[in-house]
């Protein structure tokens, strides 16, 4: 669900997140999105709680990992601004 709620403001929410802004109106569609999936949970599937988290701590025994995803997504942005300029 968290990929799938960003992607209908995916842009929005990477550039507002490399900048160190906030994109208050993708925060809200991500957001309305995440809670619907939660109340259909809730009132269709019989589920009685549901914790979400997001901490956002990195773990320190994947360093090694998370240093590689980190430059990963540094070159996927790269070429999606690329591609963007583009048309």
């Amino acid at each position: 669900w968290l990929h799938k709620a960003a992607y209908s403001c995916a842009e929005r929410l990477v550039e507002s997140t490399e900048n160190g802004t906030r994109d208050a109106s993708a925060e809200g569609s991500y957001c309305r999105y995440m809670i619907g999936r939660c109340d259909e949970l809730l009132s269709r599937a019989g589920v009685d709680k549901i914790y979400l988290v997001f901490d956002g701590v990195r773990v320190p025994l994947k360093s090694g990992t998370n240093t590689e995803r980190e430059a990963k997504r540094q070159e996927n942005l790269r070429e999606a601004r690329r591609l963007m300029r583009l048309g």
